[in-house]
């Protein structure tokens, strides 16, 4: 943003590095000035999306909780890696009964 604001005031024909005392207090006005404004900005942008997703709705903050699986999930995923495994071995098998 720093850069961004001088390369501006540069483009305008604000020489920053340049001239005595009255010179830098203009060109430190100049250079802030915009810089403020944009914080505010951006300060007004991050408020109003915050509020949009009810930031601070509730007074406790809740954290995610790590789930433990249960039996079935266990169950299941032995049973969904034996289907896999026995879908291979019969397309291995059809394959080789073909060649």
């Amino acid at each position: 943003m720093r850069t961004a604001i001088g390369n501006a005031q540069k483009m305008r024909g604000l020489e920053l590095d340049r001239g005595g005392v009255r010179r830098l207090v203009r060109s430190v006005r100049c250079t802030v000035v915009p810089l403020i404004v944009s914080a505010l900005y951006r300060a007004d942008a991050l408020e109003i999306s915050m509020e949009g997703r009810a930031f601070g709705y509730k007074d406790t903050r809740t954290f995610l909780t790590a789930r433990r699986c249960s039996l079935l999930d266990r169950v299941l995923i032995a049973a969904s890696i034996a289907a896999l495994a026995f879908m291979i071995a019969r397309a291995c098998l059809i394959a080789l009964a073909r060649a």
